[in-house]
């Protein structure tokens, strides 16, 4: 896990459920809004987010949203009939220090606690609610009905020796002054676990033994006045002894992440790099203070920490980064299952799970498939798939995504996913697709934004450029204080290596990015405006001081600022350097057209920062376009926001560098459903290849 997850916890879902209103401003007139068949192909609004398996393998427990609201419904694996479990609704949350907040709470996560009930962890943020997500559990039947309360929500399921559910769980609590309770789920008898750090602290991980006993723990500094901000390891030996210190370092160091209770009493299994460039699985001793044997690594990449699962007790599989992650197993037979499953599968990234007895839980996704979950009966070998995440979705339709590296203009070697949209009769128009973070990276796998570019005949790069988690220490730290010099150079290199081997047309180019990569698309109008002919920016930092020195992103907290001047750099000693890479004050530099998009709601990038870029664009009566959202928040979730948006760019995209041509045409069913939404909204239906009025490609750009 890279050090930004554990700073910036911000939520997973959208969970609001008003629609948002738009806004456009700007020197150049906005488009008309348009219905395009290609565009509503990925607008259905209804996928699903995460699902379990049943220990027994009978049925799945999803979360799924419809329509920006989030549900959880349970599906018998055998019929493949889902029905409603849980909705979201509506609550007044009780605050110690203020007035009572109403909000909705949505479902966000599933577990099993046995084949006959199902923990539900909700959600809930209210837009004037600015402080951590509040999270609400409860336990339901296989009917629906609420068996049980869960305080702040489900941490872990006990299991007695035998790895069976005890009925005990543990919980974040609601009791002042107590971190975790155990409840009884039969009886509703609760106990305070025994977990007081000293000083102001805040839960990052528990750490859970075979029988989801938590005797280690993971502790940040929540003091936002400190300067000492440090991250924390607690370990006890059992539930009768007391919590020792076992490790303790600053937020900026290279972390040690706890990933369970080792067997061997005394050890932890955690998650580190050890002096080596590369994270790895290791065995580490509380009472020496010292690691041991390594568990799991791989020579190419790092190993990441393994996808959440609270009704896991033994972590025994662990993911590796790079550009496609597998599974690296320190169990034989999971080992030898997950072999068998990738020769049976080999084009699909697939997951395995233990769930029950004889029963593994395997999810398996692909460039062109969003993902499925199957049931693998590991006695007869049997395989059959009972869940389908995007079932709108047609892989057939979709566009693999090729894996390549290229030298940056130093010589550092750069990954990139590159998306091609078919066989074209010339060298496509290329959009370059920047991701945020920038401490983060893309994923090989089916992304809506990727396919739905090259469904309309754009080749998409998706540079992987130096500070891109899971390559390792060296190439991450690579990207330390480089906004807008090397890491821009990483971006540019890649646009220049396709048009040297004549992969696309180097004269019709854009870039395009949100948060960070809002950044990288703005920078790169200015500083490399030779190979750029628009530019979209959604939530990008446009005045990095700003962006350091204010409330944003929880500037305020003084853990954050030390990892914003770990990334970008002493703000007192740079600050001439700062104002050299922002945007905003060098619009003058811009030469194509830009499109800024914001939602009202950031509080990672706060809107200013885009008004600010526009005010300044339009001061040097630059071509720019607004675009705010009401209710986003950082990004662009909502489908119909989302439609407004992919409209918004399809029309700067054409009137810029001409269209694609788009691999696979749309369907009469699509055409239809596009026509009937159109006139249904009174909006202009928009074919691709048959050109609006109004949005007539420029006659500078290639037909």
């Amino acid at each position: 896990m890279s050090r930004i997850r554990h700073l910036a916890r911000l939520g997973a879902f959208a969970l609001t459920c008003a629609l948002a209103s738009t806004a456009f401003a700007g020197h150049m007139p906005p488009p008309p809004l348009r219905i395009d068949p290609l565009v509503e192909q990925f607008m259905s609004g209804n996928f699903i987010e995460s699902a379990s398996l049943s220990p027994d393998g009978q049925h799945v427990a999803s979360v799924a949203q419809i329509e920006g609201s989030y549900f959880v419904f349970l599906t018998d694996t055998n019929t493949r009939v889902a029905r409603l479990l849980s909705a979201p609704r509506s609550a007044v949350l009780q605050q110690r220090w203020a007035n009572p907040l109403p909000v909705m709470f949505h479902p966000c996560q599933v577990a099993w606690i046995d084949n006959g009930r199902i923990a539900i962890n909700f959600l809930a943020r209210h837009k004037e609610h600015r402080g951590t997500d509040v999270v609400y559990g409860e336990v339901v039947g296989l009917d629906g009905k609420v068996l049980r309360k869960l305080g702040h929500g489900l941490l872990a399921i006990q299991r007695d020796d035998a790895g069976k559910p005890t009925g005990e769980v543990l919980v974040n609590s609601i009791s002042p002054g107590s971190y975790v309770d155990r409840i009884n789920v039969d009886s509703g008898e609760t106990h305070s676990y025994e977990f007081n750090p000293p000083g102001m602290q805040r839960l990052e991980r528990v750490a859970l033994d075979s029988h989801g006993q938590m005797l280690g723990a993971q502790t940040a500094d929540a003091d936002f006045f400190s300067d000492n901000a440090r991250f924390t390891i607690w370990y006890r030996r059992d539930l009768a002894s007391p919590w020792q210190k076992v490790d303790e370092r600053s937020v900026t160091d290279d972390p040690i992440t706890p990933l369970r209770v080792a067997s061997q009493p005394g050890h932890l299994v955690v998650l580190a790099r050890n002096g080596a460039d590369k994270k790895a699985v290791w065995d580490y001793d509380a009472d020496k203070r010292a690691f041991g044997t390594r568990l799991a690594a791989d020579d190419q990449d790092d190993i990441e920490v393994p996808r959440a699962h609270v009704d896991d007790t033994a972590v025994v599989g662990f993911p590796t980064g790079g550009m496609k992650s597998r599974t690296i197993w320190i169990d034989p037979e999971m080992a030898r299952l997950q072999a068998m499953v990738d020769q049976h599968q080999p084009d699909q990234v697939n997951v395995l799970r233990r769930v029950g007895a004889g029963i593994v839980e395997v999810t398996s996704h692909s460039d062109t498939d969003p993902g499925t979950l199957s049931v693998l009966d590991v006695g007869s070998g049997n395989m059959r798939e009972v869940l389908n995440f995007r079932p709108d979705i047609d892989p057939k339709r979709m566009q693999s995504m090729q894996v390549l590296h290229y030298a940056s203009s130093d010589g550092m070697e750069v990954p990139a996913y590159l998306t091609l949209p078919g066989k074209t009769t010339q060298p496509p128009p290329l959009i370059v697709l920047v991701h945020g973070g920038p401490i983060s990276r893309d994923g090989w796998g089916w992304n809506e934004d990727v396919q739905l570019f090259a469904a309309h005949g754009y080749a998409v790069l998706q540079p992987q450029f130096r500070g891109s988690t899971g390559f390792g220490l060296r190439f991450e730290q690579a990207g330390f204080q480089q906004w807008g010099r090397r890491m821009q150079d990483d971006v540019s290199a890649g646009v220049r290596d396709l048009a040297a081997r004549k992969v696309i047309d180097p004269a019709r180019v854009c870039i395009v990015g949100t948060s960070y990569g809002g950044y990288a698309a703005l920078w790169g109008l200015e500083s490399t405006p030779e190979l750029y002919k628009c530019g979209v920016d959604t939530s990008g930092v446009s005045d990095m001081e700003q962006q350091v020195t204010s409330e944003s992103a929880g500037s305020s907290w003084r853990a954050t600022r030390a990892m914003w001047k770990l990334w970008l750099g002493d703000s007192d000693k740079d600050h001439d350097a700062w104002a050299g890479l922002s945007p905003r004050l060098h619009a003058d530099r811009l030469r194509a057209p830009l499109l800024i998009v914001h939602g009202e709601e950031d509080r990672v990038v706060p809107i200013s920062q885009g008004e600010k870029m526009r005010d300044a664009a339009e001061s040097q009566h630059k071509d720019v376009q607004w675009l705010s959202f009401e209710a986003e928040n950082h990004g662009v979730v909502r489908v119909n926001d989302r439609r407004i948006w992919f409209g918004a760019m399809l029309e700067l995209f054409a009137r810029t560098i001409g269209e694609g041509e788009p691999p696979v045409p749309a369907t009469p069913k699509m055409i239809d459903a596009a026509t009937t939404r159109a006139q249904a909204n009174k909006q202009q239906l928009w074919l691709p290849g048959v050109h609006a009025p109004g949005t007539e490609p420029a006659a500078s750009a290639p037909q």
